[in-house]
């Protein structure tokens, strides 16, 4: 099957494949999930999910329609001579018209070079002086700036009819002239039967494709890796060479109060009205107290004694501050972007400095850097509701490198004086996603190694972020050292802020933020990082707390009595309190409980409730992107993992039919492995596994245009390109040097001078399962390495073990524990 629809989708055209395959994708088994996931790394999905063959015991889905077309319209045929139903699909072309004019800014290098050139002579006549405050200050600034960005890269309307029509985007003017050429051959040859003439234009034509497709696969590489973001630019690749480039029409219909709304500047004013009362609205039947937040600080978190002020910086902190910044084309509320700014650095960082001193002095923050561009972004479900959109809120260029210095200076206060929790893993440096996971699975292993059970809480926030409330952030900002003219210009920065809705260029008025940290900003995240820093405190012995930002996840370890189900309903209503104190809505209808057992345990009615609600009970529940499950078994996560890497499997396929094997490997690795290594630490154990070391060796089979039984063993050892097995082994020895201090060796327990004396201690698990995992394995697998390499900094440690690791290919975990020798060459 899988030759056959490599040669079928090879062709570029639509692929349809229907029939009886007598596999029930109805059912939960390893064999229908392999055969969806062979279609969908062709980018086929199916479209019937229904029962296609019933009898009176049982119901399956064994015929099925794959096609990697859009459907118009679908059914079930019933009342048919057979015992199987029917299928019918119905496909219709839409054409997607360009808009008839494009409104854009052309940015060409002697445009950016003329900007610069024009910055570089007027800024310096600018004449700064301490009596001006920092409103005129950036005022004048920015008033030269904006003039020659309007001035040099002027809007231009273009109207799509008069557009000549490319032959490629990545087409030369060479590869024109060529074709130009070989039309005129085809006219010759079709005149003549010269065979010299023929010949000529044949090996002509092969040469031209040879070209055209060398031109073609470095202009996609070059595209892709100076994207940021590798994935979309890959999937913006395939859509365009599939015909399904997006249309560029951002037309909206809004249906609020039974009123339809289609204007863009109508639609722009809902927009904007909707999402600046969406936080009052959430908070407003809260019972807030800021006296009741800062008792609840005070009574569980010592206050800080160290004093915090905002420092004076220079011009060389200003252009090292600007290269700390992601250099992106993302256009603010005046259409400048941090890449426009770049080249004119140089000439405005001394100015820079000099107001962000005066920001100081007069504990102000420039007005004009308030100001923020709101894009609706669609998630899901009606398009004519406005809840069902996300504002991305966009900042201006410049205020990006005032932000960042005072993030600078802010997180280097709390880091020296260890203020920040050690529960809270999100936006905090040397720490991720799969540290925290590793956090909450450990805690769940723990109670269940001292034959407990794990109720788990996963809290969910109505608009966290939104809903902070201003006074008690400033308040805690106090309490943790910050000092009063430093916190009078954190205040300055958090109010007053304006966001305008942008549709297709047109703004809405404006509206003022009463309450939040600035969404899309630098210093937002540290800002909530430090308004929810004492809830680990809070009910700190009654249960375990896992945080990532606003991911709050809760862990009680209970024997299997009831009256233990009291304490945590108790301890959840302290929760709640500490949440409505602080201005935040814990929303019951939205959090889920699990309650983790081993596999053979069965599970006790657990009843738990919030705010005099009850919360929901389910066996799996998604923390920060893996599913977990009640058992730990981690199928689900792999079965929804293995559905993502059959589509980037067919991305690496289709951009390797494009490109050659270097491109490919580089989609390879931004996408389809990153996706695999994801919290591999955690479920690398699974049973299931070899379902994505299958998708694996598929995705690296279309690398090197090799067949489906081609035998990988051997060139997994030359491509440096570890096994899912060895990025598992890879992550968990990491993991150990990383945090050799969580770990006791042999010397720690007994002071006989051993060879094995620095190996680590194995701890005495009572469950196969437990130790059958990260915290068994972890150990086991490290104590392999010889302890020179142990010895290595950590960067050198990296790279050694990856390559050793490469260069041995392990296809599973228990080749390399049995592998007497691991780490020879």
């Amino acid at each position: 099957m899988e030759e056959t629809l490599k040669k079928a989708c090879k062709c570029k055209k639509t692929v349809v494949v229907c029939g009886d395959f007598n596999v029930d994708i109805l059912e939960n088994s390893q064999n229908a999930l392999r055969f969806l996931n062979l279609f969908k790394s062709f980018n086929l999905q199916n479209l019937f999910c229904e029962p296609t063959r019933t009898t009176s015991t049982t119901a399956t889905c064994l015929d099925n329609i794959f096609t990697d077309s859009d459907v118009n319209d679908k059914s079930i045929i019933k009342f048919i001579k057979s015992d199987h139903v029917g299928q019918l699909a119905r496909f219709e072309h839409q054409h997607v018209p360009l808009p008839k004019n494009i409104v854009c800014r052309p940015i060409t290098t002697y445009r950016l070079e003329k900007f610069k050139e024009n910055i570089n002579n007027k800024v310096p006549l600018l004449e700064p002086n301490t009596a001006d405050n920092p409103n005129d200050l950036y005022g004048d600034l920015f008033g030269v700036i904006k003039y020659e960005f309007n001035n040099i890269f002027t809007k231009k309307t273009i109207n799509t009819n008069q557009l000549k029509i490319k032959f490629s985007d990545w087409a030369t003017p060479g590869i024109y002239k060529s074709r130009k050429k070989l039309y005129e051959l085809y006219e010759t040859k079709a005149c003549t039967n010269d065979p010299q003439i023929i010949e000529h234009t044949k090996k002509y034509s092969k040469m031209f494709k040879k070209v055209c497709s060398m031109a073609k696969s470095n202009y996609i590489r070059a595209k892709i890796q100076k994207s940021d973001n590798k994935i979309k630019a890959t999937w913006n690749v395939i859509n365009k060479e599939t015909c399904k480039t997006r249309s560029r029409d951002r037309s909206f219909e809004l249906e609020i109060d039974d009123k339809h709304i289609n204007t863009d500047a109508e639609v722009a004013i809902a927009f904007e009205s909707f999402f600046t009362n969406a936080p009052i609205t959430t908070t407003s039947k809260l019972k807030s107290s800021k006296t009741e937040a800062a008792s609840l600080l005070e009574s569980c978190v010592d206050k800080c004694s160290v004093n915090f002020d905002f420092q004076y910086i220079d011009t060389a902190t200003v252009l090292k501050t600007f290269k700390q910044l992601n250099i992106k084309k993302t256009e603010d509320l005046w259409g400048i972007s941090t890449n426009i700014i770049k080249s004119v650095m140089p000439a405005i960082a001394p100015y820079l400095a000099f107001i962000f001193n005066q920001c100081i002095d007069d504990k102000q923050f420039p007005t004009l850097m308030k100001y923020s561009k709101i894009i609706p972004l669609f998630k899901a479900g009606d398009k004519s509701d406005p809840s069902n959109f996300r504002p991305i809120s966009i900042l201006p260029a410049l205020s990006k490198i005032f932000e960042k210095i005072i993030f600078n200076q802010l997180l280097s206060h709390f880091t020296y004086n260890k203020l920040l929790h050690e529960k809270q893993f999100g936006f905090t440096k040397g720490r991720n996603t799969t540290d925290a996971g590793v956090e909450l699975v450990k805690h769940i292993f723990d109670a269940w190694d001292k034959k407990r059970d794990a109720i788990g809480i996963f809290c969910d926030l109505s608009k966290a972020f939104d809903c902070v409330d201003h006074e008690t952030l400033l308040l805690k900002l106090g309490y943790y050292g910050v000092s009063n003219s430093s916190l009078s210009l954190l205040k300055s920065y958090l109010t007053g802020r304006v966001q305008k809705v942008n549709i297709n260029d047109t703004n809405s008025s404006g509206a003022p933020l009463v309450m939040g940290v600035p969404q899309g900003s630098i210093l937002g995240p540290l800002l909530f990082l430090i308004y929810v820093n004492d809830l680990p405190h809070f009910t700190k012995n009654l249960c375990e707390i896992v945080l990532f930002a606003d991911d709050t996840s809760l862990i009680f370890k209970t024997d299997r009595h009831k009256e233990l189900l009291d304490d945590v309903n108790n301890t959840l209503s302290k929760k709640v309190h500490w949440f409505t104190s602080n201005n935040l809505l814990l929303n019951a209808k939205k959090t889920k409980c699990v309650n983790f057992t081993m596999p053979n345990v069965r599970q006790i009615d657990t009843h738990i409730t919030m705010n005099d609600e009850s919360v929901q009970i389910v066996d799996t529940t998604v923390f920060l992107g893996m599913t977990l499950d009640s058992k730990l078994q981690w199928g689900s996560h792999i079965s929804a993992l293995a559905g993502r890497l059959s589509s980037a499997a067919y991305a690496v396929r289709k951009i390797r039919s494009l490109t050659d094997e270097k491109t490919a490997r580089l989609v390879y690795f931004s996408y389809f492995h990153s996706v695999m290594s994801y919290g591999l630490m955690l479920w690398g154990s699974a049973a299931d596994i070899e379902t994505i070391f299958i998708l694996q060796k598929r995705a690296i089979r279309a690398i090197y245009s090799l067949r489906p039984r081609d035998s990988l063993r051997e060139l997994f050892k030359e491509i440096n390109i570890l096994t899912v097995a060895c990025q598992y082994i890879y992550d968990n020895v990491l993991y150990v040097r990383k945090n050799l201090d969580l770990f006791k060796k042999n010397s720690d327990v007994h002071n006989y001078n051993t060879r094995n004396k620095n190996k680590l201690v194995v701890p005495k698990l009572r469950l196969h399962k437990v130790g059958n995992s990260f915290v068994g394995n972890s150990i086991k697998m490290f104590n392999k390495i010889p302890q020179d390499l142990v010895d290595m900094p950590l960067n050198k440690f990296k790279i050694e073990v990856k390559k050793c690791l490469m260069k041995k290919g392990y296809y599973k975990v228990d080749e390399y524990l049995k592998d007497k020798n691991p780490w020879s060459s």
